[in-house]
Formats: C-alpha cells, sequence, structure tokens
C-alpha cells in the first residue's frame, strides 16, 4: 500500500488541459472525486477535498439555492485506509483526480470553520436512503503517528475531496482513464463535426466563388452578346428600314394620285337669285248645281272643245254605282297590263314604253327629294303622275286588244256610265281650252289685270299665302267650283326680292331672263319683266312667258332661280386653279395689260390706290373732209386690286369698280384710228398715258399647269367670270394659252411645274 500510495504521490504533474468546449457529457470540467458506489450520499452534495489536494476552491451548484465552495486543506500525517462517514458512508482515501490535475502529498488535514453562507439556503428535503450492509475489512494497522481525522459534515462547505484510497486507485485509474477516452472519443466527435462543418463552410464558399466566377463570367458573356446583338439588331433594323422605305416609296407612288389631263372645253356660267313665284293664268271655274261625286270624263290637262262633257256629278245615293264603275275599271287596267307583258300588243307597248319616258324622271325626282328629306315637292309630284296615267289610259282605251276579257269589261263599263249620265248632272266645257279639276278658290282673284294694278304689299302678301300643288277634291258641294278651264296663251310669275340680293337696274321692264325650275325639270327662256317696283325693302317683279302652261297647271307656287348674269367661254373647274387671286363674288372689273415698250413700272399702281380713267380717242376724218373728234371714255373710281409683272417685263393690273365699264372693252374696235388712254391716281395725281391698251374682264388671276410635251408647264389665266363650281377664263393678253387645244392638267395638287407627267 506504501509503495502504491508513493506511486500515486510521486507521478509528474501532467500539465493542465485548456478548458474543452462545453458538451452533452460536461467533458471541459474535471473530473468528480471518486465516491463508493455504496456510499447513500453519492446523490447528494458534493464532498469537500481531500485532505492534500491542490485543486483550488471552486462554488459546485448541484441543485437550485444550494452552493458549496472547497477550500484547500493540508495533507494529514497520517492518512486513514477508510473513514467512516455519517449515514454509513465511507470515504475512501484515494479519490478520483480531475482531468488534468497532478497527484499531491498528503498533508495534514486542518479544520476550518465553515464561512457563513452568502445568501440564505432554503433546506433541502432529504429523501431516506436504505442504507446497505458494509463488509469492514480487517482494519489496517495503523502506523505510529496515526492521528483519526475529524468525521465530515456534510451540510458544511469545507468537504474534503480527492483523498487518495490506495485499496480503489487501480479501478479509480480505469475508470478515468475510460471516461478520459470517452471524453476525447466525445471531443474527437465535436472536433469531427467542427470540421465537417468547417469543411461544408469551406465548400459552400468555394461554390459561392464558383457560383460569382461564373456568374461574372455569365456577365461578361451576356455582355459580349448583348454587344453582338445589338450589332447585328443594328444592322438588322437599318436593313428593315431601308426595305419599309424602299417598300413606301413605291407604295405610296403607286397609290399617290397620278396627274390626269383633259381638253379645255367650251362652257357657261349662270348667276342666279332663287325667289318664290306665284303662278298667274287666265283661269275659268266651272260651278256645279248639285252635290255628290264627281266621275270625271277627260283626263286632268288635256285640252278639251267647247261643250264637250268634262265630269257628271253623281247623287250620293248612286255612290255604289260609282264604286262598281271605278273597280270595273281597275280590272281594265290590269288585264291590259297583263297583255302587253305577255308581248300580244305592240301597240300598247309603245304607249307605255312613250308614257315611261316621262313618268321615269318624276319617279327619280321623288326618289332624290325623298333621301334628302325634302318633301315639299311631293304633291307636285303626284299631280304630275296623275296626269299622266290619265292620258295612258285614255290612250290605251283607242286601241283594241282583241281578248275576250276585256270586251266583257269595256261593256260594262258602258253601262255603268249610261246609268250614272241617266242619273246624274252633267258639266260641259264653256268654252275649249286645257281642263283641271284642281281649284285653290282664287281662279277669279288672281287675274292678269288685277296683280298689274294692285299694290306692293298686296300682291307680296298673295304671294306668301299661295300654296304650292292645288290638290284635286272628287267630292263637290252644291254651287261651288268642279273644274277650271284654263288659257294656254300666257301666264304671269310673281316674285318679289330683297334689295341685297338684286339691283332694280338688273330688272328693268322689258329685259329679258332665263328661269330655272329645278323640281320641274324645266328652263323657260326669256321670260319679259312686265312690272318691276322696287323700294326700300325690296322689289316686285313680275316674268310674262307663253311656254310651259300645261306643265305648271297643278301649280299655283314654286321655286325658281332667275338668272341675273350668264358668261361663256373657256369653261374650267374651280378645282383646276392653283394661285388664284380672286375678287369678292359681288364685285367685278376690268384688267388692263401693259406692254413692256410702255415704260410702266408694278410700283406705278399701288394696290388700294384708285385711279381715273380717261379714253381720249384720235380725231378722224369725216366724209366731206372735215376732221372729227369721237367722245371721250370717262370711267372714275377704278380701284387697283392686282398687279403682278411677268418675265418679260409686261405689267398686267387688275381694276374693280362700280361703275359701268362695258364701253372700255369695247375702245379697241371702235376708235380704229388709235386713242390715248390717261390713268391719274386720285390720291398722288400722277398718271401715266398710254398710247394703246387691252382691257378685258376681271374677276380674278390664277395659274393653271398644262402638259407641255410630258413635262408640268404653268401658265397664268384672267377669271373673266366664275361661281362655286366653275371659271370662265381666258388667256393674259400676249398670250394664247389656253385654248381648245391645250391640255390641262385637272388635279394640278398632285405635281408641280417641270414634273415629267406620264
Amino acid at each position: 500500500m506504501a509503495d502504491r500510495n508513493n506511486q500515486w504521490y510521486n507521478e509528474p504533474e501532467e500539465p493542465r488541459r485548456k478548458k474543452p468546449a462545453a458538451g452533452r457529457n460536461n467533458a471541459h470540467r474535471a473530473a468528480k472525486p471518486s465516491v463508493s458506489k455504496a456510499d447513500p450520499g453519492r446523490k447528494g452534495p458534493v464532498p469537500a477535498q481531500h485532505a492534500g489536494s491542490r485543486v483550488p476552491a471552486r462554488t459546485m451548484r448541484t441543485k437550485p439555492g444550494q452552493t458549496y465552495r472547497v477550500q484547500p486543506t493540508q495533507p494529514a500525517k497520517q492518512v486513514p485506509q477508510t473513514m467512516q462517514m455519517p449515514q454509513g458512508r465511507s470515504v475512501h482515501p484515494a479519490g478520483k483526480q480531475q482531468a488534468g490535475s497532478q497527484p499531491v502529498k498528503p498533508q495534514p488535514a486542518k479544520t476550518q470553520a465553515p464561512k457563513p453562507q452568502q445568501a440564505k439556503q432554503k433546506p433541502v428535503k432529504q429523501k431516506p436512503v436504505k442504507q446497505k450492509p458494509v463488509k469492514q475489512k480487517p482494519a489496517a494497522q495503523k502506523p505510529a503517528d496515526y492521528t483519526p481525522a475529524e468525521p465530515i459534515d456534510l451540510q458544511s462547505d469545507n468537504i474534503m475531496t480527492n483523498l487518495p484510497y490506495p485499496a480503489d486507485y487501480k479501478n479509480d485509474e480505469l475508470k478515468a482513464q475510460r471516461e478520459k477516452e470517452a471524453k476525447e472519443a466525445e471531443i474527437a466527435k465535436i472536433n469531427q463535426k467542427i470540421a465537417a462543418k468547417e469543411e461544408k463552410k469551406r465548400q459552400k464558399a468555394e461554390r459561392r466563388a464558383l457560383k460569382k466566377k461564373k456568374s461574372l463570367d455569365s456577365h461578361a458573356k451576356a455582355e459580349r452578346n448583348a454587344v453582338r446583338n445589338g450589332i447585328f439588331g443594328a444592322i438588322a433594323v437599318s436593313a428593315a428600314l431601308l426595305v419599309l422605305a424602299f417598300v413606301v416609296y413605291h407604295l405610296v407612288s403607286y397609290v399617290a394620285e397620278k396627274p390626269q389631263s383633259s381638253f379645255v372645253t367650251d362652257g357657261a356660267i349662270e348667276h342666279t337669285i332663287g325667289a318664290r313665284a306665284m303662278i298667274i293664268r287666265d283661269e275659268t271655274p266651272i260651278m256645279s248645281e248639285v252635290a255628290g261625286e264627281l266621275v270625271t270624263s277627260v283626263t286632268e290637262g288635256s285640252r278639251i272643245a267647247n261643250a264637250q262633257n268634262l265630269a257628271m256629278v253623281v247623287p250620293e245615293d248612286k255612290q255604289s254605282m260609282v264604286n262598281d264603275l271605278r273597280n270595273v275599271q281597275s280590272q281594265i287596267s290590269e288585264v291590259q297590263q297583263e297583255l302587253i307583258e305577255q308581248g300580244n300588243v305592240g301597240e300598247a307597248k309603245k304607249v307605255y314604253d312613250s308614257y315611261n319616258e316621262n313618268i321615269d324622271p318624276i319617279i327619280d325626282l321623288i326618289r332624290n327629294d325623298s333621301a334628302t328629306g325634302k318633301l315639299q315637292s311631293l304633291s307636285t309630284y303626284t299631280s304630275s303622275l296623275t296626269v299622266l296615267l290619265d292620258e295612258r289610259e285614255a290612250a290605251l282605251a283607242e286601241i283594241s286588244f282583241n281578248d275576250e276579257r276585256l270586251k266583257m269589261l269595256r261593256s260594262d263599263e258602258d253601262k255603268y256610265q249610261s246609268a250614272l249620265k241617266n242619273n246624274s248632272s252633267m258639266i260641259k266645257a264653256p268654252k275649249p281650252g286645257i281642263v283641271s279639276f284642281r281649284l285653290d278658290g282664287k281662279e277669279e282673284q288672281l287675274t292678269f289685270d288685277q296683280v298689274a294694278s294692285a299694290g306692293k304689299a298686296d300682291v307680296r302678301k298673295l304671294i306668301n299665302s299661295s300654296v304650292g300643288a292645288i290638290q284635286a277634291n272628287y267630292h263637290v258641294q252644291a254651287n261651288t267650283g268642279v273644274c277650271r278651264i284654263v288659257q294656254n296663251e300666257k301666264q304671269q310669275l310673281a316674285v318679289y326680292l330683297s334689295g341685297r340680293d338684286a339691283i332694280a337696274a338688273n330688272f328693268a321692264t322689258g329685259t329679258r331672263h332665263d328661269i330655272n325650275i329645278s323640281a320641274e325639270g324645266i328652263v323657260i327662256q326669256g321670260a319679259e319683266v312686265v312690272r318691276c317696283d322696287s323700294g326700300e325693302d325690296g322689289m316686285l317683279i313680275v316674268f310674262e312667258t307663253t311656254r310651259y302652261v300645261e306643265d305648271l297647271l297643278d301649280l299655283r307656287s314654286v321655286d325658281i332661280e332667275i338668272v341675273i348674269t350668264r358668261s361663256s367661254g373657256l369653261r374650267l373647274s374651280m378645282t383646276n386653279l392653283v394661285n388664284e387671286d380672286l375678287l369678292p363674288s359681288d364685285r367685278s372689273g376690268f384688267a388692263v395689260f401693259f406692254e413692256q415698250a410702255t415704260g410702266v413700272l408694278p410700283e406705278n399702281f399701288t394696290i388700294g390706290n384708285t385711279f381715273n380713267l380717261n379714253i381720249i380717242p384720235n380725231a378722224i376724218e369725216g366724209e366731206n373732209g372735215e376732221t372729227q373728234t369721237p367722245e371721250s371714255v370717262v370711267l372714275p373710281g377704278c380701284e387697283v386690286m392686282h398687279v403682278e409683272a411677268d418675265a418679260d417685263g409686261n405689267v398686267l393690273v387688275g381694276f374693280a369698280t362700280v361703275n359701268d365699264y362695258s364701253r372700255l372693252l369695247t375702245i379697241n374696235s371702235k376708235f380704229t384710228e388709235g386713242y390715248q388712254a390717261v390713268f391719274i391716281d386720285s390720291v398722288t395725281g400722277l398718271g401715266a398715258n398710254i398710247d394703246n391698251i387691252s382691257p378685258v374682264d376681271y374677276k380674278g388671276i390664277a395659274s393653271i399647269y398644262v402638259n407641255n410635251q410630258g413635262f408640268v408647264a404653268e401658265h397664268r389665266v384672267i377669271l373673266t367670270d366664275y361661281d362655286r363650281e366653275f371659271a370662265i377664263v381666258t388667256p393674259v393678253p400676249g398670250s394664247k394659252i389656253p385654248d381648245n387645244n391645250t391640255v390641262i392638267i385637272i388635279n394640278p395638287k398632285s405635281c408641280k411645274p417641270n414634273d415629267k407627267v406620264v
């Protein structure tokens, strides 16, 4: 035992290990002191250090609220082999050393008084522990200097630990070795885990670096691809733009309007004034003595002879006979149309065709007015169609169809007519003329003499109150008119015009004007003015004509257009003109062409200045040898409206005036011996004397594009008249373009001068 103790005490001191990381088995802590397994207090508080231990004092916590402080003690002089512990515990002198500590020599035990606890500890309830009988080994012989140790108080802070137990040293060493190996294995596992984690971190870092490198490489590659794609894209876009420009150019060239040309033709322009006209005729109304239903024997608007049967008035109790007669007449018309469609009667087909030529235009007018919402003329169209259909039936009645059905229907018609004549009142013509069954009650009021003598205001009221188409009434009353006889010698049209529409000088008595009646499709030419009564608020004009009396028989008033002026010559569309400078439509004037030899400059005529023109003719020799001086032409108030010079130095000046300049236009043909034209500026008093001028009508000036050997050429023309659609043009003096052989570009906006014309 002494050798073992000496061996234990003489073991070399091992270096203190570094405190290991915390683990599940608390491997970083030192080995617990060895306690006998038979010690019932094994699970209780840890005893104090053994005597002679060099382990520093430390605080150990086993349960909450219990703290034990271990103090270093001096080794005893003589260590007994065993010590009896309270409650049957035994403490061996040789305990298990802490890991990493060196054995120390036993020192005499010194008993230290327990230190007061820092905090009040709660009492610990000790569970009763069953004590097992401990086999007592025979006591060894005690050395001479042995001193029994003091009993250990388990409740105190000074507990002797790490006491050497020579008897159990070998087992404790093996156990410590196994625990050390287990700790080393645990530490090795922990180190492996740490190494595995570090390896994972390293691999993860490598993957990140690789990924970053790949990202950088992919980014650089993407940049290179982007640059390459950008270059290719730019090339592709440029090519696409070139192709698109090529396609658009040819497409525009294909779709764009091409210059079109046409020859210049002659035509006319009319300036008209719209008005509502009341029609006055020589009319004789025919009265009926009885009341009843009117049954006509002649067609509307037909010419009749004196004492000819016109109609009959059927009493109301014989109305059924009238219905039967009209039913038979309707059946006759249907059979006739059936036979004509079968082609069995060629003569009847010709009658139908001839009347259709007059009916079709009226039907077209009805369609046009219906499409545009103009319904005021429908009654007029209806009256015209009724007249034509009655005339057609009368013409067909004279044709033999050689059909048994028609013969029977004709026989029934004659029977009904005979029965009606025997029971009706007959209406006969008092004089020859044109018959009409349309009455408006103004036949005796509107006569030529009364209109000629009536006041302007009274005639204006009659015009405003007059109806358009006169309606027919086939149900008559006693002592009322049933028809009228109209003389076709003449008719009058009375209109009332406002002062802003026209001037009295244009409608002097005896002047003739053309009148357009668009609703009826007729033009009354040369209507003579028989009355012109002007005033501040307007003027009353009465026209008289002998034409188209039968065509206007069913009308009391109609819309007309009065032609004031009419110009003819080379006519162009207004769309054929470019660079135009036009006078206002209510103004007119003349243009003077000054050749370059006259020395006139554009500066001599300022736009807006007023000039007085005096034409002084040269003296001529009479038939008897005497000298005669023709009368001069004086034209004041000529306002300059346009001035321009051509490439040859010739100057064209356009004047506007309210005075009559018609004599000025004929001076070249009237003054054959020559003349002198004096222009005096009314503002400055300066003037110019010209030996010869070429005045023409002037309503403006414009350019036209002409096809000159395949190229576009521009020429200036003078407008002598124009309206909303057309213009009458004449060449500028000194030029021969345009004429009837000139090929003009009719859509000048599609080209420009010097362009090639395909």
